[in-house]
């Protein structure tokens, strides 16, 4: 459910059967959801029901989490940049490599 800042209902999604959302495999009928309105942003314009700014700081989580579980150990961030610092083992997990030619460009 999306409010606006006086507390105003916005838009509302239910699942309408047992979705496998809180579980680590599978998918359920709000992920279907997600990936047709990101496919109708890219496709159509549409507008996002998640901005990517979001996205991305629960992404940045999830691979931060993802490389302190790998290395055994908390890893401090830069909170501008929510890169890994001062551990150099965290500072390589951050990032990927590209195949030639599909580099993003920032």
């Amino acid at each position: 459910t999306l409010y606006d800042l006086d507390g105003e209902v916005t838009w509302d999604r239910r699942e309408e059967a047992a979705g496998a959302t809180l579980n680590t495999v599978g998918a359920g009928p709000l992920d279907a959801y997600h990936w047709a309105n990101l496919a109708a942003a890219v496709t159509r314009g549409e507008m996002l029901h998640s901005p990517i700014a979001d996205a991305r700081i629960s992404q940045w989580h999830c691979h931060l989490g993802n490389i302190a579980l790998d290395l055994g150990e908390s890893i401090r961030t830069d909170p501008a940049t929510g890169k890994p610092v001062d551990n150099p083992a965290a500072e390589a997990k951050w990032g990927r490599e590209y195949e030639p030619g599909w580099e993003p460009v920032v």
